[in-house]
């Protein structure tokens, strides 16, 4: 087997191109500034504080959603709930001028630590009247929710409508309730 000669101005000059990286390399190692026990310091400080203000912040977005949270709920029994649902639609429906036909309890739902108590609420009267009875239903200070409103003519001369409006009350769970302590959950099950 015979091997081809390597062209010694080629090997020569490839030889040179790498010494003159080397040289650069080298050149670029003694003048990059190097890192300081001071550097790293002051990088990690910078980094702890930025983490801990993004902790502060985090914090107090909880406590600010769990307060609204916690404003639109009920932790009375649902029989409870009930009968003060009950008597907030009758007035409202009242206050609105707006018939009051009936409220009628669905099934609860349970979803980890709260309950849902569905009603169907259904009422006639003029349309403007149901939108303003639906609005007020859904104040917070009612601690309602509106899943559904549905509304159809009830007599082509006049605006008058029957109205269907699926509220809900969510209730915190007692167990859930009792962990609860000036914002903070105790250690205690």
């Amino acid at each position: 087997m015979m091997r081809a000669k390597a062209d010694p101005k080629a090997t020569t000059t490839s030889l040179y191109g790498l010494a003159a990286l080397l040289l650069a390399g080298s050149l670029l190692g003694l003048v990059w500034p190097k890192p300081t026990a001071r550097d790293a310091y002051t990088k990690e400080t910078t980094e702890t504080r930025k983490l801990r203000q993004s902790i502060r912040q985090a914090e107090l977005d909880t406590t600010v959603s769990k307060a609204a949270v916690l404003s639109r709920t009920w932790t009375e029994e649902p029989a409870t709930i009930q009968d003060k649902v009950l008597t907030l639609t009758a007035a409202l429906s009242k206050k609105r001028g707006v018939t009051f036909v009936r409220l009628q309890p669905q099934r609860i739902a349970t979803e980890e630590s709260m309950e849902q108590l569905p009603f169907l609420l259904v009422v006639e009267g003029p349309f403007p009247a149901v939108a303003a009875l639906e609005k007020d239903l859904e104040l917070p200070a009612n601690r309602l929710a509106i899943n559904l409103f549905q509304v159809t003519s009830a007599d082509s001369e006049s605006n008058k409508v029957a109205a269907s409006i699926s509220i809900v009350a969510h209730r915190l769970l007692p167990s859930v309730e009792k962990k609860e302590t000036n914002g903070k959950r105790s250690n205690n099950p």
